[in-house]
């Protein structure tokens, strides 16, 4: 009895340990701004997710178009002011980084805009490198609608029409896109179980 006592007290303090070992959202972003080229920015994303309900996790479109025009009038400040605040709540935001990253440039602080870039594209990465988005089990996935129209800019792809399928319980946007370079339409699966309302009805196969 002694022993089978001792082992289930030893397999609970691995348990404690394996789940203490779990980074969580603030200490990955805590990284993130170290530098740090190890975090896992894929926890990051699902962990904000988890933690953030579906209407709050997307930053307002007006913001994004303010910063565009700020950048274009070179007023630089004023962008890493908006992109600093929408790192306090949107850390996971990748438009505000490459635009904090732009921003930086123009102040010609190198070390900076080279931190946003790096986030950014560890941020991108982290979809696309889940998968290629040419079938359902090979999908991007997304925790915001707004990061399917990044990825496709990211892979140089305009957005084209969608329709939401169901396939194995679980639902997606079958977008078909087109190359901006060769103008070929291009049939891309996004995965958006994190990203619709649970009061989205689940498409009928």
């Amino acid at each position: 009895m002694k022993r089978i006592v001792f082992s289930l007290l030893l397999l609970a303090s691995f348990s404690v340990v394996a789940a203490a070992q779990v980074p969580s959202y603030d200490d990955l972003v805590s990284k993130a701004k170290k530098g740090d080229s190890s975090v896992d920015y894929k926890a990051m994303r699902f962990a904000f997710a988890d933690m953030t309900s579906l209407e709050k996790r997307t930053v307002d479109p007006k913001l994004h178009a303010q910063m565009m025009k700020l950048l274009n009038e070179k007023k630089f400040k004023e962008v890493l002011g908006i992109t600093d605040e929408i790192h306090k709540t949107h850390f996971v935001d990748m438009n505000s980084h490459i635009m904090a990253s732009l921003a930086a440039q123009g102040l010609k602080d190198a070390k900076r805009s080279k931190l946003h870039e790096s986030i950014y594209v560890g941020l991108v990465n982290s979809i696309l490198n889940g998968g290629d988005g040419n079938t359902p089990k090979t999908a991007y996935t997304v925790i915001t609608l707004a990061e399917e129209l990044v990825v496709l800019d990211a892979i140089e792809m305009k957005r084209g029409p969608q329709v939401v399928e169901n396939v194995d319980g679980q639902v997606f946007h079958l977008i078909t896109a087109t190359e901006k370079s060769s103008g070929q339409p291009v049939k891309i699966y996004f995965n958006i179980e994190k990203a619709r309302s649970a009061m989205m009805p689940v498409p009928q196969t």
